[in-house]
């Protein structure tokens, strides 16, 4: 661990998202303990349902944030309740059975659309004219105002990355509002001649499939809920059903599963096969690691002191990789740093920010890391940060906590964040097999050029929140003290607490605590107890193979913190 003075380390941001709300909104926390507490399918039914209503405009993702908890409280204004983001039991009946009216008035089935090579959760009734296209298939409402047409192009007419810089591009009678570009999807969104649109497109094996549905603007309140929801219920007919999703005829009580956000930062693809790069303290304490748009992934290895971790994808897919520069970073030089910061406001897009190196090395003069003045928020953790020529300098890692530095020591340094090294970054990857240097570009990238270079390797990397936590206790060493005779039953402390959880189950009725370590692990503690009940416990629970042998006593003077798991 990196070794800083007390204050300054307290003043030290990790640049990760947790899942604590940005401000201290009692109801909004209360929503989102409610919303965690169903299970998976639960929470996407809920959003979905929400969605049918017009409530909710994101995808069913069983992920709680801002859209959610507003989507709930909308819900409760709209039948004349008080808005607290919480459902009592009345209110989720006449919001399942509202829902429900909508999806059986609209129609919704499962096509198998074979000239698309997409299957669909589409509104039949809505859209019942049904007709041939060059590209697939179209459907269309009786009116004529919303149109939605399957797509499947071959790679050998057009790549995937041409064909998303065509549909994302303006003209004289189109406009782009929105678009995003990953691995296996692209999603674009805007108007055209007066009519708004949304496109879906998946790269799927030799070919791109998805759809497009486009509506008049005086069918906005459909159109635009019919678009969220087959993109949250469709996929490409060559994948087959994903994991959680019923291959039967759907309806609102099979929506897929997906895993619950409790933190979120950023890595990049430095390998084939899935093998990214993100910090060791956006994965640290995840029982569930997600790769947005990529699905699961495992920790490969992490390293607390470098504060680096390589994953990889459960399901390897293609994607394109970063390329790491060792040389020396430069005072002065260009850089452009790509993540996914603040997402709980931000939505997940990407977000690039541009500056220089301010300083070849970190706080305190740590050699592993340089300053920039780029702008690094939390949830920047683990990103890229580009030269002017594409390769990763650096990892985005940490920031000064203004408030924390004003009162610590009566001033503020703004716009000063802080990476590890390129070198430090290649030395640590040096085990794995790495793409070859790529020919010197003959001038340096823009910008844009850079940031588009970069979104199709950056990735947001999500933690399951069941088992994250965040330090509630100020940094004291001492604040746990105990009155004179107690103890506490300490369980051998782990980097990752996703360990714990099934000691802490072992140990009920027994109350239980997580806390962090002077060392930077986390640990199990109950109690406390008086020193005999204590021992006695100890004794008896060692006698399990589920308690780790080296479990003691302690009056927890080497403790920070406690840890709040909510």
């Amino acid at each position: 661990m990196f070794r800083l003075t007390r204050i300054l380390r307290a003043a030290l941001i990790c640049t990760f998202v947790a899942a604590a709300p940005l401000t201290a909104r009692a109801d909004f926390a209360d929503s989102q303990r409610w919303f965690n507490s169903m299970t998976e399918e639960d929470r996407s039914l809920l959003q979905s349902q929400l969605m049918l209503l017009g409530h909710y405009q994101s995808l069913a993702d069983s992920t709680f944030g801002n859209f959610t908890y507003r989507a709930i409280q909308s819900f409760q204004s709209s039948i004349g309740d008080s808005p607290t983001g919480v459902l009592t039991p009345r209110q989720k009946d006449a919001l399942g059975g509202a829902a429900n009216d909508v999806f059986r008035d609209l129609g919704f089935d499962i096509v198998e659309d074979t000239r698309g090579n997409m299957v669909l959760l589409l509104p039949l009734h809505l859209l019942p004219s049904v007709s041939e296209t060059r590209r697939g298939t179209a459907y269309t409402s009786a009116d004529g105002s919303i149109r939605l047409e399957t797509i499947r192009k071959p790679f050998s007419e057009e790549g995937y990355e041409s064909l998303y810089r065509s549909l994302s591009a303006s003209g004289a009678d189109r406009s782009i509002t929105y678009q995003v570009l990953n691995a296996d999807k692209f999603v674009v969104s805007g108007t055209r001649r007066g009519k708004v649109f949304y496109i879906l497109i998946n790269h799927t094996p030799g070919e791109s499939a998805g759809f497009s549905i486009e509506w008049d603007r005086t069918r906005n309140e459909v159109g635009s809920m019919v678009a969220t929801f087959m993109a949250s219920y469709s996929y490409p007919l060559a994948f087959g059903a994903p994991e959680g999703r019923s291959a039967g005829s759907p309806d609102p009580v099979t929506p897929q599963p997906e895993i619950s956000q409790g933190s979120s930062g950023t890595g990049f693809f430095v390998a084939d096969r899935g093998v990214l790069v993100t910090n060791h303290h956006v994965i640290d304490g995840c029982s569930v690691i997600d790769v947005i748009g990529y699905g699961p992934a495992r920790v490969v290895t992490s390293d607390e002191d470098v504060d680096l971790a390589v994953l990889q994808l459960r399901t390897p897919r293609t994607h394109s990789v970063a390329e790491i520069r060792a040389e020396p970073v430069q005072l002065g030089e260009t850089v452009v740093a790509l993540g996914f910061p603040l997402s709980s406001i931000l939505n997940s897009s990407l977000n690039v920010g541009t500056g220089i190196v301010s300083s070849e090395t970190g706080l305190m003069g740590e050699n592993r890391w340089f300053t920039t003045n780029v702008g690094i928020q939390p949830g920047n953790s683990g990103g890229p940060i580009l030269d002017d020529m594409g390769r990763v300098l650096g990892v985005a890692v940490a920031k000064i906590d203004d408030e924390a530095l004003l009162a610590s020591m009566g001033t503020t340094a703004p716009n000063i964040g802080f990476a590890i090294k390129g070198s430090v970054v290649a030395e640590y990857l040096s085990i794995f097999r790495l793409p070859k240097p790529s020919p010197v570009p003959p001038k340096p990238f823009s910008a844009r050029e850079l940031a588009d270079k970069g979104r199709n390797f950056t990735v947001q990397v999500i933690c399951d929140a069941q088992q994250s936590a965040v330090v509630s206790a100020p940094a004291d060493v001492a604040s746990p003290a105990l009155p004179s005779g107690y103890r506490w039953v300490v369980f051998a402390s782990a980097r990752n607490i996703g360990n714990l959880p099934d000691l802490s189950r072992f140990l009920a009725p027994h109350e239980t605590r997580i806390v962090l370590s002077e060392n930077g692990n986390y640990g199990l503690v109950a109690g406390p107890y008086t020193e005999v009940v204590a021992a006695s416990l100890l004794t008896d629970w060692k006698r399990s193979p589920s308690v780790p042998s080296d479990a003691y006593l302690s009056s927890g003077n080497r403790f920070i913190g406690f840890i709040d798991p909510h």
